[in-house]
């Protein structure tokens, strides 16, 4: 109902004008590969890219709570701000181009200017108007927060939720750890460098030898926490609801023998692309239940990056078509994107009525390999979009074929673990088969309405309503298309990067090789 406010109408939900948003995740699929890779790898996200954070968030949680014990979430903020920006000029300062890093552009651009003392108060306290980071608790709060939680480092404070504490035994065990590595004056001058809310250059280079993020000494107390840490239960503090608690070991273990092996699976593309391919066949890799969680997200991005690249090329189309009907449209995209499908084909087929059924047999009968369409697809200009759609539609044609015998099987496992969610690529696959009959034409037309134009309403409206926000890319009224913005097709990081990272601070990779140290313990996990 209509409100008034202050004299001024305030209109409706739906009569209240909203500015569109780039947005992500036109089609809604992405959301599954997000809830399968937070399965497999639970404890990290795509931007903890430091392992030595962990025990430098539990050192500087042991410190507020033995030197300023207040119950107070704005003291704790600030505390926590300021201790995670020093090191972050440490380290811009020692390693100007270390990677993973809170805060460190906005420390690069500070230490340009020719001063020696730098006010972190500035760029750290709340309210400051060239803060580094803009969420109240820090990178802390907004990314380290949950993987911490995760496992069983952190836990709320018993006087004040908002305020973290070290857990008992766990937490604070890895803030001792961290703190040994301190020599005690150090310890001092770190602390005494939050309080008063600046630090010298000097001080910058005397932290580096023990608070840089790179200085973990192999097989020391600390770094055995670490690896313990990782390959231990996916949640210490809970049991999941399937019992199954090694995702993250299982996971870890699988991409050393990548790593190790990656003249053999390179070929298949990255490291999840390569369980699409069923490459793993080895004891007891082959066993793992996470083989198959890599395999269904695989499969669910080559399908959701299927259709956004149809998406895609629609919207291309659209807008050199400005105002069109939707019957027409879906005739000329259809028209065009059947025709450049069958460009390639032999004689006998290319103006056959070929069923979908058909057509992707043919395809998957010539080569299975979906990746190769998908780097055409990077390649292609806006001036391309039915040759984008076509190697989208060969995607799906191959992945159809190959995995469509699974499609029960990876549905009840994607629920079980949690990682299924509305729209997944066994929705998608289902609806092939019952589509497969069609011909080519019509079943491009269906996709189109049901899998690309529909569905990308439904997911902006969805949108809309639980976040406000206008995702839509096309306005459809009265039957006539309008476009709004074109969206480009792009992979969902699966927290890989960040577990790369995590072993070549421990020392067991190097680039993207393991280092004597990762075989050994690659072998001692093995056993």
């Amino acid at each position: 109902m209509a409100v008034i406010n202050h004299g001024q109408w305030e209109a409706p939900f739906w009569g209240a004008s909203k500015n569109f948003i780039t947005g992500q995740d036109m089609l809604g699929m992405q959301v599954t590969s997000v809830a399968t890779y937070s399965t497999l790898l639970p404890g990290l996200t795509n931007l903890t890219r430091r392992i030595r954070y962990y025990g430098f968030y539990m050192w500087l949680l042991e410190q507020y709570a033995k030197t300023k014990g207040k119950v107070s979430v704005s003291e704790f903020k600030k505390f926590m701000r300021r201790g995670e920006l020093i090191l972050a000029f440490v380290m811009s300062y020692n390693y100007a181009d270390e990677r993973g890093v809170v805060g460190s552009q906005y420390a690069r651009n500070s230490l340009q200017r020719d001063f020696d003392l730098i006010d972190i108060a500035a760029g750290a306290d709340s309210g400051s108007g060239n803060a580094y980071w803009k969420y109240s608790s820090g990178a802390f709060g907004q990314y380290y927060q949950g993987a911490l939680t995760a496992l069983g480092l952190i836990a709320p404070s018993a006087s004040n939720p908002q305020i973290l504490v070290c857990t008992p035994d766990y937490g604070r065990a890895l803030a001792g750890l961290f703190e040994d590595t301190i020599e005690e004056t150090m310890r001092k001058r770190y602390l005494e460098a939050i309080d008063r809310g600046s630090v010298s250059r000097e001080e910058l280079t005397a932290f580096n030898r023990d608070f840089s993020l790179t200085s973990i000494l192999p097989n020391s107390k600390e770094w055995e926490f670490y690896v313990e840490m990782l390959f231990g239960k996916d949640y210490p503090s809970i049991e999941t609801s399937t019992g199954h608690n090694t995702f993250r070991v299982e996971t870890i273990l699988l991409y050393m023998e990548y790593l190790e092996n990656i003249d053999k699976y390179e070929s298949s593309g990255s490291f999840p692309q390569s369980f699409h391919y069923r490459q793993w066949d080895k004891k007891p890799f082959a066993n793992y239940t996470a083989c198959t969680g890599w395999y269904y997200f695989s499969l669910n991005e080559f399908a959701h990056y299927a259709l956004e690249t149809i998406l895609w090329a629609f919207l291309v189309e659209l807008e050199a078509q400005v105002f069109v009907p939707l019957q027409d449209m879906l005739d000329v995209f259809t028209e065009h994107t059947h025709s450049t499908l069958l460009e390639g084909f032999e004689t006998e087929n290319k103006h056959a009525d070929l069923s979908f059924q058909e057509f992707s047999q043919i395809i998957y009968n010539q080569c299975f390999d979906p990746a190769f369409h998908t780097d055409e697809i990077a390649r292609i200009s806006v001036e391309e979009p039915f040759e984008g759609a076509a190697h989208a539609l060969k995607v799906l044609a191959m992945i159809y074929q190959h995995d469509k015998e699974q499609i029960k099987e990876l549905n009840a496992y994607s629920r079980q673990h949690g990682m299924y969610r509305n729209g997944d690529v066994t929705e998608l696959l289902s609806w092939i088969q019952k589509n497969e009959h069609h011909s080519l034409s019509t079943f491009i037309r269906k996709l189109m309405l049901q899998s690309i134009i529909n569905r990308h309403i439904e997911v902006a409206m969805r949108k809309m309503r639980n976040r406000n926000e206008n995702t839509l890319k096309f306005i459809l009224e009265d039957n006539i298309l309008k476009p709004v913005a074109i969206s480009v097709p792009v992979w969902t990081s699966p927290r890989i990067d960040s577990l790369h990272q995590f072993l070549v601070d421990l020392k067991l990779v190097e680039d993207q090789a393991l280092t004597s140290l990762g075989k050994q313990l690659l072998r001692e996990k093995l056993q």
